[in-house]
């Protein structure tokens, strides 16, 4: 992964410019085409005007750059909600919407599914169906994911 890095070390400066942040960065294909995916968020939301406005300035850097040996094709974009969530950061804008979470517990591993009902500094708060609410701790978390309602 030696790759991903060097990809992160250059083009996180300028995700933090634009007041957005790296979620992922993932490099798929064979070795007469890459797709280099760099997923980005922000606490108001992903436009298409900003992932654009990102890859054409990083694009550039990373050709400079020489990291990758052969033709790629780079694709910025919001992480989408089949995305687990990653960074505590990501939580408040998706208050009221349901969600499934994985997580240690003392026990062993448990999982609550509901409403993301608040966040504070160090943990979130899941309204169940039932109407309870279960406080799950940030780095007790080992997976986040927002269900999609249809």
């Amino acid at each position: 992964m030696q790759i991903i890095q060097k990809i992160k070390d250059i083009i996180e400066p300028v995700i933090d410019s634009y007041n957005a942040f790296l979620v992922d960065i993932e490099i798929r294909g064979s070795q007469s085409g890459k797709i280099v995916e760099i997923f980005i968020d922000n606490d108001e939301g992903i436009t298409t005007d900003l992932c654009a406005k990102i890859s054409r300035e990083i694009s550039p850097m990373i050709d400079t750059a020489s990291i990758l040996q052969q033709r790629y094709y780079l694709v910025v974009s919001s992480p989408g909600i089949e995305r687990p969530i990653k960074y505590s950061r990501q939580y408040p804008k998706n208050i009221g919407r349901e969600f499934l979470v994985k997580y240690n517990t003392e026990k062993g591993v448990d999982r609550v599914q509901g409403i993301l009902s608040a966040v504070s500094s160090g943990e979130i708060t899941i309204r169940t169906k039932e109407g309870s609410e279960r406080k799950v701790i940030f780095s007790e978390i080992i997976e986040a994911r927002v269900i999609a309602s249809l």
